[in-house]
């Protein structure tokens, strides 16, 4: 373990507002929107409650913020998985550390 890769793993893991909190917050906001834009062309549409909800689905301004949440929630996922990283870098260094030391 390089004493490089544990300074950056104490970096990522230092960061404030951390990525990870910043990337929930992107997917709740998407969320948000999603709901919006979902309101305002439900309310575009005529005909039975089936059909509005039907053309709603379809319309490409509800399909994109569908695909707004998809990639939040990659980048979520993302410093899920980058933040886990730093913990077992810190983690093997610290026992890597604890073994030198015997």
């Amino acid at each position: 373990m390089s004493d490089n890769n544990v300074s950056e793993a104490l970096r990522y893991l230092a960061e404030f507002p951390h990525p990870f909190a910043i990337a929930r917050k992107d997917i709740t906001d998407a969320e948000n929107e999603l709901k919006r834009i979902w309101a305002v062309v439900y309310g575009e549409q005529e005909g039975s409650i089936k059909d509005k909800e039907a053309a709603t689905d379809r319309d490409p301004r509800v399909c994109k913020a569908r695909a707004d949440i998809s990639k939040a929630t990659l980048d979520l996922e993302t410093h899920r998985a980058r933040t886990k990283a730093g913990e077992m870098i810190l983690e093997i260094w610290r026992t890597e550390n604890a073994n030198a030391n015997f």
